[in-house]
């Protein structure tokens, strides 16, 4: 090899260096800067993930302008006409039960703050009995889980909630009245009282009906309805510790 080819090799070799070193350059400033995005997670609620258990499972609230409507009615009341479960009514002061997605009275769970107030001795829950003024929250749970709410949950849930307790100094009450024909007239009262340590709540309903309408017995004479009167009283007091 020549000195004159020596010196161009070596022309051309430096040449396709710089090339290169002047790409990786361009391509360096080219490029944008990492960018590092922190958060916080946010862990789901208890009733999130119970929503979420099982494949089919669903759970729906009651509006709160709904339960407005319904609070002096029973709870057998407002799942009928709110929901698609199924209400097997026995009439005036008889026992009313729930089904939900066909399953029986007896797999279809009612909860009060998670808390199963099904009849120890037959399984079954009278959600007659229940006013609807007494909760704040009134939830269906579609679908079985039962290793969340117990074997006996196959169909679905009712789920009865109070808002969650706010500890600050402060005082509140509400009452409200309902009447109407056949000498029907309810009454329910709430009141609370909450401090940075406790936090209490208490409600009182009562609920009464004559159900003394006229009726045409078999001869056809005008009788009046007798021993179709119905009343219940009741109460709930809640108390919370910060």
């Amino acid at each position: 090899m020549t000195f004159k080819e020596f010196k161009f090799l070596s022309f051309l070799t430096l040449s396709l260096f710089i090339f290169q070193w002047s790409s990786a350059q361009s391509n360096w400033k080219d490029t944008l800067k990492e960018v590092k995005i922190k958060g916080i997670k946010v862990e789901n609620s208890t009733n999130d993930q119970r929503k979420d258990f099982t494949a089919g499972q669903q759970k729906v609230e009651i509006d709160s302008t709904i339960l407005l409507f319904y609070q002096h009615q029973s709870m057998s009341k407002v799942i009928e006409d709110q929901s698609t479960a199924f209400i097997k009514s026995y009439g005036i002061n008889g026992i009313s039960t729930m089904s939900i997605r066909g399953a029986s009275a007896a797999q279809s769970a009612v909860f009060w703050n998670g808390i199963p107030i099904s009849n120890p001795s037959s399984g079954l829950a009278d959600i007659s009995l229940l006013q609807v003024g007494l909760f704040q929250k009134i939830s269906l749970l579609y679908g079985g889980s039962g290793s969340l709410y117990g074997s006996g949950n196959v169909g679905g849930a009712l789920l009865l909630e109070k808002d969650p307790a706010v500890f600050q100094k402060k005082y509140s009450w509400k009452a409200s009245l309902e009447a109407g024909s056949f000498g029907h007239h309810a009454l329910l009262a709430q009141g609370a009282w909450q401090n940075k340590k406790w936090n209490w709540k208490a409600t009182i309903y009562e609920h009464q009906s004559q159900n003394n309408f006229d009726y045409l017995d078999a001869n056809g004479k005008e009788q009046k309805m007798n021993n179709a009167r119905s009343q219940s009283k009741g109460a709930l007091i809640s108390a919370d510790l910060n």
